[in-house]
């Protein structure tokens, strides 16, 4: 599943501005996938997580350059490049502190 949300921040109050959510079926069986299954996976999940924030921007009626900062959520740094650069979104631009690999380069 992958989710996006859209929150405009400025001003006195928070103000929730999208939300989508996308289910993939077939693929609940986790680490016990086929090789098969796992290549699928693997192949589309940037794809599909770029489609849902394209898909959010587009409900909130506001462009990527709008957006000031993405938060990643339990995601590899390596995903997170590719993400960014599928959305020719820069990568300074999405908060990836929070991520184990980029706590474990840094030190």
């Amino acid at each position: 599943a992958s989710t996006a949300a859209i929150w405009k921040t400025s001003g006195d109050a928070h103000l929730l501005l999208s939300v989508v959510n996308y289910f993939c079926k077939g693929y609940e069986k986790g680490i016990y996938l086929t090789d098969n299954e796992l290549r699928f996976f693997d192949a589309s999940f940037i794809s599909n997580v770029v489609l849902v924030i394209k898909q959010c921007l587009q409900q909130a009626e506001i462009v990527l350059s709008d957006i000031k900062l993405i938060l990643p959520h339990n995601v590899n740094l390596p995903t997170w490049r590719h993400i960014s650069e599928a959305l020719f979104f820069p990568l300074e631009k999405i908060y990836l502190k929070n991520l184990l690999i980029y706590q474990l380069i840094l030190m």
